[in-house]
């Protein structure tokens, strides 16, 4: 028999997981007379950390700014950044990469509404 706990990062990593297993006695099966501890200590999104550190050096060499801008649909998300990307455009340069699953609807609106780059 195995029961677990784990403890949780406020955003969503996993820090450990503790496994408690309980072992029966070879004489009398029913009873449970031995517990050992296993305790885990690894994210579960160790390779996801490793590749985002790896392109948050490439884009710090290349002086590059990236922001992931994510929220609940209907949000305000494409409002937000198109009153950004009409104040900002003439001063930095600027690009929208949209990762809509649906449809191209907000990248084809950033570029109409804001002459900024923006694919799908």
């Amino acid at each position: 028999m195995c029961n677990f706990a784990s403890e949780i990062f406020m955003d969503g990593r996993l820090r450990s997981v503790t496994l408690f297993f309980l072992i029966s006695s070879t004489e009398n099966p029913s009873k449970m007379d031995e517990v050992k501890i296993i305790e885990i200590k690894k994210s579960v999104f160790a390779d996801n950390d490793k590749d985002a550190d790896t392109l948050r050096a490439e884009l710090k060499e290349k002086k590059v700014f990236l922001l992931n801008l994510m929220s609940a649909p209907g949000s305000g998300k494409t409002s937000t950044l198109i009153q950004l990307l009409n104040r900002i455009k003439d001063k930095v340069r600027v690009a929208v990469m949209e990762a809509d699953i649906d449809s191209d609807v907000d990248a084809v609106k950033i570029k109409e509404k804001t002459g900024v780059p923006s694919i799908q």
